[in-house]
């Protein structure tokens, strides 16, 4: 038994070590894009977060396979409006405007719960 549970981690460990591998910098066709968006997401991270609606500002591979500055709006029903305002590319690289994934509803309050 001690003997299959520490094959199965091997291999686990071999084959997580074979997936990461595709990460390596040197290897990685997004690696340069992705530091160069970074760097240019945090010098406009202020500026759009500023705008009404605007939850977040993610760097992303979108469908089309390029890295994009995705900025995240609270609704659908904001979204041609955030999108009118944003620019399609930033120091160069594409941004994409969608409604932000996984967004939870702001919290419901009651009049009787509010503080006085």
């Amino acid at each position: 038994m001690k003997y299959a549970l520490f094959a199965v981690l091997a291999i686990g460990v071999i084959g997580a070590r074979a997936a990461w591998a595709q990460y390596d910098d040197d290897q990685n066709p997004y690696a340069a894009d992705a530091q160069q968006i970074a760097q240019v997401r945090q010098e406009h991270l202020a500026e759009l977060m500023k705008m009404p609606h605007v939850r977040g500002v993610a760097t992303v591979i979108n469908d089309r396979g390029e890295v994009v500055l995705a900025v995240e709006v609270d609704s659908p029903d904001h979204l041609d409006e955030v999108s009118s305002k944003v620019p399609s590319t930033l120091d160069g690289f594409p941004v994409d405007v969608e409604v932000q994934r996984n967004a939870d509803p702001p919290p419901h309050r009651h009049a009787e719960s509010q503080p006085n």
